[in-house]
């Protein structure tokens, strides 16, 4: 019987060695709702843990830069685990 796209998809990932991309979209999808609390930050890149994120206006790279914890926080427990351990904010997009 044929699988599904999805699960195809999924073991395909896995036979390439590309999990990270599997754990990549809900992560970048969590970041983006908590991010909606800091306007202008944007999700730039997630991999192995660290959440990057950006800001052009600096009171909310300040905000970003002082709240890091909490916005880790935020997205775990929105994924319902610990996948998110730092944020980093980056220089530029």
């Amino acid at each position: 019987m044929a699988k599904p796209v999805g699960e195809a998809l999924i073991s395909l990932l896995r036979f390439l060695g590309a999990e990270g991309v599997l754990e990549l979209i809900p992560v970048r999808k969590a970041a983006r709702q908590v991010l909606r609390s800091y306007p202008g930050a944007e999700f730039v890149h997630y991999r192995d843990g660290v959440l990057y994120v950006w800001a052009k206006d600096p009171a909310v790279r300040f905000k970003l830069q002082t709240a890091n914890r909490r916005i880790a926080r935020a997205i775990n427990a929105l994924l319902g685990k610990e996948v998110v351990k730092r944020v980093v904010l980056k220089s530029s997009p």
